[in-house]
């Protein structure tokens, strides 16, 4: 129990992870928002907890600790709260004006840039997995380094996906400008007129299912509402959908398609992630302990122990700069050690 207590942030660290994880799973599979819905309350105790705990431990922090986490903590927090609006239908569709562009691409097509904060806990992971609630030289060097390498790997994958979007993605499927004009085109040339008669003769529904649209308003006036869009409610939350707007249309479709080649690249990121810097982070801790830090223990324990003449047996030391040390330490240290207590003594 008392281990458990000890690493008790590392291990809500470790759920709140594999929920993050789930979510993308969720963007890039047609499972039901009920499963969403309730990842995202999981995902809002798990924050309440990191905000509680950043609050509690505020006078604690180093400084790269306030650059990193407190940012971290706070911005996740918020997004969760604003998950929680999805979660009991304070934004939805039926509660979005539609005539509202900002709100409408904000909690829909841009929701996705929200998200990319969620991986800033991913990072936090591996941050607290590096420093192991432990202060040692390894601890510092370690905990900082998983924090650059983090960065440095995500911005080589922002890069990969740009190249892979703009080059691979971009010929064989369409972004959603293209199916933003191509609609949009379409729509003008149909619905376009003054006369009564025509438009009451124009095939709503042909014009739908052939762009994959739910709904559709011209003039705030609705035209058309699939049969489907009751099933599109459980499986689309309202930051899944694509909400095309111009020339007085409101259109609305399933948006994961266009989200497929975002989330695919944050999946593979957390992967490399996890494949590249647990190892580094446990092979390092090895290395530096075997290294460094016995040594360092061994040169703290030769200054607290008076009967500690010789701190460490040179000849079982590689050549290297801490053999240098070593041997510097185990003939001078003496004088350090008893230079403060002779020279009291001198004085009284």
């Amino acid at each position: 129990m008392e281990q458990i207590k000890k690493h008790i942030t590392l291990i809500i660290t470790v759920l709140s992870s594999f929920t993050i994880l789930f979510m993308i799973i969720y963007m890039l599979a047609p499972l039901s928002t009920l499963y969403i819905r309730y990842l995202m309350v999981f995902q809002f105790a798990f924050d309440f907890y990191f905000v509680s705990r950043m609050f509690y431990k505020f006078k604690t922090y180093r400084k790269n600790e306030l650059y990193f986490v407190i940012p971290s903590v706070l911005s996740c927090f918020l997004v969760s709260i604003f998950n929680m609006f999805y979660v009991f239908g304070f934004f939805s569709m039926n509660r979005l004006f539609l005539r509202e562009e900002f709100f409408a691409k904000l909690l829909t097509e841009h929701y996705h840039i929200f998200f990319l904060v969620y991986i800033t806990k991913i990072i936090y992971l591996f941050y607290t997995f590096a420093k192991d609630n432990r202060s040692s030289f390894a601890d510092l060097i370690l905990s900082r380094f998983a924090i650059v390498f983090s960065i440095l790997l995500a911005v080589v994958f922002i890069i990969l996906g740009i190249v892979f979007n703009s080059t691979f993605a971009i010929k064989f499927m369409p972004t959603f400008r293209q199916i933003e004009n191509e609609v949009l085109y379409e729509a003008s040339g149909r619905f376009f007129s003054n006369y009564d008669d025509v438009i009451e003769e124009i095939d709503y529904q042909n014009f739908a299912e052939n762009y994959d649209l739910m709904i559709f308003y011209y003039d705030n006036e609705l035209k058309y509402k699939s049969k489907y869009y009751d099933d599109f409610n459980k499986l689309n939350m309202l930051f899944e959908m694509t909400i095309i707007q111009g020339d007085g249309f409101f259109f609305i479709r399933s948006g994961k398609f266009f989200m497929i080649n975002f989330y695919l690249f944050v999946l593979l990121y957390i992967v490399a992630l996890v494949f590249t810097l647990s190892p580094m982070i446990i092979f390092a801790r090895v290395f530096i302990n075997n290294k460094f830090t016995v040594f360092i223990n061994a040169m703290i324990k030769g200054f607290e122990d008076d009967n500690y003449n010789q701190m460490v047996d040179i000849d079982k030391i590689e050549d290297t700069e801490i053999k240098k040390l070593v041997w510097v330490f185990n003939n001078k240290y003496l004088a350090y050690k008893y230079r403060e207590k002779y020279m009291k003594i001198d004085i009284r």
